[in-house]
């Protein structure tokens, strides 16, 4: 798969999350936080639609690890190219709307708390994903030069 591949599907799943995302910072409530799954979730649909074409490309020619490897730089790719996407939309519209607290047993701020959500629970079901396009795809055993084993 090609650098532009990734850069395109990079700042699709960054929109799809960042859709989610503006709705949040602009209704900013501390128990609608279940807004920010919706764009784990789109985000998610973009890159196992993605990482299942891929896989559908190269099904024929390599093994399990490669195809799992390429859906997984897809979801690394996408969550590189989403963060420049969500501070900035952080400093547009959640910065005025998130009320500023003073309180120092607070562990999280909210900056803080959108880098968690987008890379650990996008990471995780990124790549959760992208193993299941794996084994959809790939469901004879290969020899190393891509040929099935039956």
């Amino acid at each position: 798969m090609s650098t532009s591949n990734y850069l395109k599907t990079g700042i699709i799943a960054a929109i799809a999350y960042c859709i989610p995302l503006s709705v949040f910072l602009n209704n900013y409530l501390g128990n609608n936080s279940w807004i920010l799954y919706i764009g784990n979730f789109t985000f998610t649909v973009v890159v196992a639609i993605a990482a299942t074409i891929i896989n559908k490309q190269l099904h024929d020619e390599t093994r399990f690890l490669k195809m799992l490897g390429s859906g997984v730089k897809l979801t690394f790719a996408s969550i590189i190219i989403s963060i420049p996407f969500m501070v900035a939309i952080f400093y547009l519209f959640g910065n005025q709307n998130i009320p500023k607290t003073t309180n120092t047993e607070t562990s999280l701020s909210p900056l803080s708390m959108l880098f968690v959500n987008l890379i650990v629970v996008n990471a995780f079901t990124g790549s959760f994903a992208s193993l299941l396009s794996t084994l959809v795809y790939n469901r004879y055993p290969k020899n190393s030069k891509g040929q099935d084993i039956t």
